[in-house]
């Protein structure tokens, strides 16, 4: 049995170094999809965790403010403390604190912008009266 001459061999070897070469690129297109995905929904779920952090530190400072409203017997100044502090919340995460966008969705007020958050939008104080915007901007 003779072998088949050298000139087929280069070719044969050439035709199977494209279909491997093919193969790796493709599977690398589809890793690169998936880990972009993944990477997409990780962020996601960081702006959706910061935004819940922030409200939540936003909203012990104001039921700390209408607590100390409480204690004070619903004294003026300690209740202006509540109607006047300003808290500043990202609410679509993207590191400008201008927006007013997105807030009505999340604190279901009418668009505040978002250097301007008041604590009558984040918590309900009681104080003989509810502190809310009626009541907190006569």
């Amino acid at each position: 049995m003779r072998f088949k001459k050298g000139s087929d061999k280069p070719i044969e070897i050439f035709v199977g170094m494209f279909i491997i070469i093919a193969v790796a690129m493709i599977m690398l297109a589809v890793f690169r999809e998936q880990v972009s995905e993944q990477q997409g929904e990780l962020a996601d779920q960081q702006r959706e965790s910061n935004l819940q952090l922030q409200l939540r530190n936003a909203g012990i400072t104001c039921n700390e403010l209408c607590t100390n409203a409480k204690t004070q017997k619903c004294s003026t100044p300690a209740v202006n403390m509540y109607c006047v502090r300003q808290q500043k919340i990202d609410f679509n995460g993207d590191g400008d604190y201008s927006d007013s966008d997105t807030s009505a969705a999340i604190i279901g007020v009418a668009a505040v912008p978002e250097d301007q958050v008041r604590c009558y939008h984040l918590t309900e104080c009681t104080c003989d009266v509810p502190l809310d915007q009626v009541k907190c901007n006569p």
